[in-house]
């Protein structure tokens, strides 16, 4: 039933003894979801959500690049909090153009990651994920606030991998 799972995938409209079967199945539950996502409505056509997951990668990956010394102290600070303010504003940028009146995934996103093994990249945002990623947006610069003047040694290292739990809880949710 696997191989029928996927051959579904590609098509307008599965029968339904093969999607009751692919339900059972790994690549049944994308079909699944796939089912769900594509039914729903791209907002915008800028991929917003995966810039909220890669923003905060390349805040840290720019941080990688600084020497964590108490000379770069404040630059260390206000690079980790500038990215996860710009992450925040992202977020109330999403809640603006929510539609809570639809219960579909909206600002949906998939790209052919691997197509040989039929691995997609495929998110979207329901008003539950919506409500989780203005909460993570909001909260990272508070502990990067609350944090100021807490974190002496290895602070580089810290708000490295506080904009990387971002980006993890921002992919998650």
């Amino acid at each position: 039933y696997g191989n029928d799972a996927r051959q579904c995938v590609g098509r307008e409209r599965c029968t339904d003894t093969i999607a009751e079967s692919a339900i059972l199945s790994p690549a049944g539950l994308h079909l699944r979801v796939f089912r769900v996502l594509r039914g729903a409505k791209i907002v915008t056509q800028f991929p917003i959500l995966s810039s909220l997951i890669a923003l905060p990668i390349a805040g840290s990956l720019l941080l990688l690049f600084v020497r964590d010394d108490e000379r770069n102290a404040r630059l260390i600070r206000l690079v980790a909090l500038s990215v996860s303010l710009l992450v925040f504003a992202g977020t109330l940028l999403l809640w603006n153009r929510f539609s809570p009146a639809g219960a579909d995934f909206q600002f949906v996103e998939g790209y052919t990651w691997i197509p040989a093994f039929g691995i997609t990249y495929l998110v979207g945002v329901d008003g539950i994920s919506l409500l989780l990623l203005v909460l993570t947006g909001f909260l990272t610069p508070i502990a990067l606030l609350g944090s100021w003047e807490s974190i002496h040694r290895r602070l580089k290292g810290f708000c490295i991998f506080m904009l990387l739990l971002e980006s993890a809880m921002m992919g998650v949710f």
